[in-house]
């Protein structure tokens, strides 16, 4: 076999026989990394690829003539013990070497939160005080059977991972698995099915969800009308202080449903319930009383407020009075007649209020005084008179505020706006 090789100039040399790469590899004429290319093919490869490729073949048929001159013996039969596998040890088995661990995991989980879902519910219904049985029987009854297809579900789910798993081990049918010291016989995929069929757990399911059932509806059914009326008194004590407010009305309510609905008086917890329902309606109406209440006394404060607020209109003095008494009329509201404008006159106890207050003037027949009135309330009141063109005449509730009073050195009349009236009163 020859093959064509490439020089260090890049130029292509052969064919070499595989004995003339030898030398010129032994001489450094070539490196391990030259490429070499077959005769007859045109894919490059490096020399060491084509030496390593030649190297396995020779070693392989060195191997072949070396095996054809042994003579082959005879294999000598081995004795193995036989082993007959149960169905429930085939399933351990199947179960230590399965495929599906985390899928059979996630089956008893899910399993096991909807049991205890199921369980919660009945003993929630089987405890919850109704007025009928009937509902009760039907709620439970339904959850018994929802808890029965989710153990029919759940076996056949773990039934299907064991035959998937048998599948896979190569196990179905009456086979065999053999290792070093013996041969095992295992049952086929239907003995499997009727091994869980006949599982006695399967078949007392029905008789204990039974056993549940009538554990749970027992102490319901035995219920007495008095164990009904121990148990309202106990919760609502005033009811067996006759006179009280849930006894009055646990008695009106007893003569309204007798006349109305007599069967509820079948179901042996109407005492509980109709106390329930006394308490209910006792708390509404006292509900209702204290919204009526808060309601009138709110009606109050405004009538007493809104009388104050007239008095104070009533208080008018003239701007002459105030001025020459400021003293006497100190935090004192009192009602001024007069036309007012608008002003930029701040001084006094004012000087500074110009970012917070409105600036006024008010002229009336005993004088003039000047009026301040925060920004906020005040810009309607400016906007009247800037739309007015001039004064608006009106009657202002004003006071002067001993605080800027006492801040001036001058003691000029300077009024705190409270509110106004665009017209005289």
């Amino acid at each position: 076999m020859n093959y064509y090789i490439t020089t260090h100039d890049n130029e292509i040399s052969g064919p070499h026989d595989l004995g003339a790469l030898k030398k010129l590899l032994a001489s450094g004429a070539i490196t391990q990394e030259t490429p070499v290319c077959e005769e007859g093919t045109e894919e490059w490869k490096s020399l060491s690829e084509i030496l390593r490729r030649l190297q396995a073949i020779q070693r392989f048929q060195a191997k072949q003539q070396q095996e054809m001159r042994q003579p082959h013996a005879a294999p000598q039969p081995q004795q193995r013990a036989r082993i007959f596998l149960t169905e429930e040890q085939h399933l351990a088995d199947i179960r230590s070497r399965s495929c599906y661990k985390a899928l059979r995991l996630v089956i008893n989980v899910s399993a096991g939160i909807i049991f205890a879902a199921i369980i919660a519910f009945i003993l929630y219904v089987a405890t919850r005080e109704t007025e009928r049985l009937q509902p009760k029987l039907i709620g439970i009854g339904y959850a018994l059977v929802l808890l029965i297809l989710t153990v029919a579900a759940r076996q056949s789910a773990l039934l299907l991972v064991d035959i998937a798993d048998t599948l896979l081990l190569n196990t179905i049918g009456t086979e065999t698995i053999t290792n070093s010291h013996h041969i095992i016989s295992c049952p086929s995929s239907l003995s499997l099915f009727q091994s869980r069929q006949s599982n006695p757990a399967m078949k007392t399911l029905p008789l204990v969800a039974l056993l549940i059932l009538l554990s749970l509806l027992s102490p319901s059914m035995a219920q007495t009308v008095a164990d009904s009326q121990k148990q309202a008194i106990a919760k609502y004590p005033a009811l067996s202080r006759e006179g009280s407010p849930i006894h009055t009305k646990f008695l009106s309510l007893v003569t309204e449903i007798k006349e109305q609905n007599p069967a509820f008086f079948n179901a042996p917890s109407w005492p509980m319930t109709l106390a329930n329902r006394a308490a209910s309606v006792i708390k509404a109406e006292a509900d209702a009383a204290a919204k009526q209440a808060v309601k009138i006394k709110a009606e109050a404060h405004a009538a007493v407020k809104q009388a104050a607020q007239e008095a104070l209109w009533k208080n008018v003095h003239t701007i002459r009075e105030v001025g020459t008494d400021q003293l006497n009329f100190l935090d004192k509201p009192v009602a001024v007649n007069g036309s007012i404008d608008v002003s930029s006159y701040y001084n006094c106890g004012y000087k500074d209020a110009e970012p917070t207050h409105y600036s006024f003037e008010l002229q009336s027949e005993e004088g003039s005084c000047h009026l301040y009135m925060e920004r906020a309330k005040a810009a309607d009141l400016r906007k009247q008179i800037v739309e007015a063109g001039g004064s608006l005449k009106g009657s202002f509730l004003v006071v002067v505020l001993k605080s800027r009073y006492e801040a001036s050195s001058v003691k000029e009349l300077d009024f705190e706006i409270l509110d106004y009236h665009p017209s005289p009163k």
